[in-house]
């Protein structure tokens, strides 16, 4: 019988709008958008969150795409990190061309995330101006720096404010975490956690990590031998990273892997390379750097 993988920090991320605790103003904000778009009533305007480390922001963003796209949204919406090439000759080349194309499938629009959007150049943002007014792309933006997001951008976004949360925000973000885990604590050490945290949800989140799940032998379980060699679930093929299995991606070139528990956010080859035949759906990693985290 094959054990249980350990758990990361991003099994304890929260999936759904409804699970982040704290930003009720910025939540309920979003909810709103969501409704009126699962109403057909409206395409939501670009979106600018902004507000200090650690606080929700690319997990409001990512469970907002979700409820937004439904069962679609790992084909339509389109992450960009701070890692990711996001220089301009990609952005004028391949980036900025499939934001103005219609969604795939069945969603309403595509969603462009870009985290840590204060990283991009003052070039790139004026790249982007043209497609964030084409109607067929929600640009969807997060930062620290607020400051270092140009005039032009910022009177495309709505903005929405993200700040450190209160303690009770806190507690509910350790024990949804303990939930997730299987754990049971104390009361004196869940608000020694929420002390210690200072107000951030991911710092909360890491103490629980190494100070709770690391001292409990129940929580921590090596992969099998099968499951590291095979991925862990059949017919995916891949190696193990870091006990999480993985699976194989279609592509040219070199032969990546990526997490099976996380979605695989590719170019599509045939939006790639449109002149290819039509035939099964085969993903390739040709658009965005290392990360590989453009999807279609």
């Amino acid at each position: 019988m094959r054990r249980a993988r350990p758990l990361s920090m991003e099994d304890l991320r929260p999936t759904t709008l409804e699970g982040i605790a704290g930003q009720e103003a910025a939540l309920e904000r979003l909810g709103r958008l969501v409704a009126a778009v699962r109403a057909g009533r409206i395409v939501p305007p670009n979106l600018l969150l902004h507000g200090p480390p650690g606080v929700g922001k690319t997990t409001a963003a990512r469970a907002f795409g979700r409820a937004l796209l439904g069962d679609d949204w790992e084909n339509s919406f389109h992450r960009l990190d701070a890692s990711d090439d996001r220089g301009l000759a990609r952005m004028l080349g391949q980036v900025l061309p499939l934001a103005i194309q219609r969604p795939s499938r069945r969603a309403p629009f595509r969603v462009f995330f870009f985290d840590e959007a204060d990283a991009l150049s003052p070039e790139v943002q004026s790249a982007m101006r043209p497609a964030m007014e084409a109607g067929t792309t929600l640009f969807l933006l997060a930062c620290n720096d607020l400051g270092a997001i140009t005039p032009p951008i910022r009177s495309r976004c709505t903005l929405l404010e993200f700040s450190p949360v209160g303690s009770a925000a806190l507690r509910k973000v350790v024990l949804d975490a303990l939930a997730r885990a299987g754990i049971a604590t104390d009361e004196e050490r869940v608000r020694s956690i929420v002390a210690r945290s200072a107000g951030i949800p991911r710092d909360a989140v890491k103490i629980v990590v190494e100070e709770v799940l690391s001292t409990s032998a129940s929580s921590y379980a090596t992969p099998s031998r099968r499951g590291r060699r095979r991925g862990g679930r059949a017919g995916h093929g891949g190696p193990a990273l870091y006990g999480v299995p993985t699976r194989r991606v279609a592509v040219r070139g070199p032969v990546h892997t990526t997490p099976a528990s996380y979605p695989v956010d590719t170019l599509s080859r045939q939006e790639a390379e449109p002149n290819r035949s039509s035939g099964p759906r085969k993903f390739s990693h040709a658009v965005l750097g290392p990360a590989h985290r453009l999807s279609s």
